[in-house]
């Protein structure tokens, strides 16, 4: 097994003003049960603080997740996923729990190609009530959202660019609300890079 520990620090802007930074710590570990079966657990401890609306948002981030991958052969694989995080904001409006689920499936391919499916769930339960109108009413709801999110990953370890491989993400996101003004679905297309060890 192995234990990393570190820290994190980020930056954000948005369009060309300074929205939040963010600085806290990183704890994973990573464990082989046996010559098929490894997990992690992996915590994070992050304080926000928001340039434009820290009276609200500005708060910290906890989580945990864990993960269990099974082999079933030299080239597929399983990963199950499931973790918890909290978010304390300075205004409990925006203050929630968002547990999540995912089940993801991995294979490599002749030519060097590399595939991973992986449908995942999470919720998002707020704190607090915040007004909203609703059925052409202006009241009070507290938040409750569902989001599913299908992803197919397709890369190439031939593709080596100076240590990279390219990765392109096909993805499918619905998110289900209380609230209708948070409902939303997108179709999204990602090019990454990521290092190969």
């Amino acid at each position: 097994g192995d234990v990393w520990l570190a820290g994190i620090a980020a930056r954000r802007w948005y369009g060309w003003e300074k929205y939040n930074w963010s600085v806290g710590a990183r704890l994973d570990t990573n464990y082989d049960f046996t010559r098929r079966l490894s997990g992690g657990l992996y915590l994070r401890a992050i304080n926000n603080e928001y340039d434009l609306y820290g009276d609200f948002l500005s708060g910290q981030t906890y989580s945990a997740n864990t993960r269990l991958t099974y082999s079933f052969s030299a080239s597929v694989y399983l990963n199950m996923r499931a973790g918890i995080t909290r978010e304390d904001t300075a205004s409990p409006t925006y203050s929630y729990w968002q547990p999540s689920l995912s089940v993801g499936v991995g294979a490599e391919l002749p030519w060097g190609f590399h595939a991973y499916f992986e449908p995942s769930i999470y919720w998002s339960l707020y704190d607090d009530a915040r007004w909203t109108v609703d059925n052409n009413e202006f009241k009070e709801i507290t938040e409750r959202d569902f989001t599913h999110r299908y992803a197919l990953s397709l890369s190439n370890n031939k593709l080596d660019i100076w240590g990279f491989v390219p990765t392109i993400t096909f993805s499918y996101t619905q998110r289900d609300s209380n609230m209708w003004q948070r409902e939303y679905n997108k179709t999204a297309i990602e090019f990454t890079m990521h290092q190969k060890f």
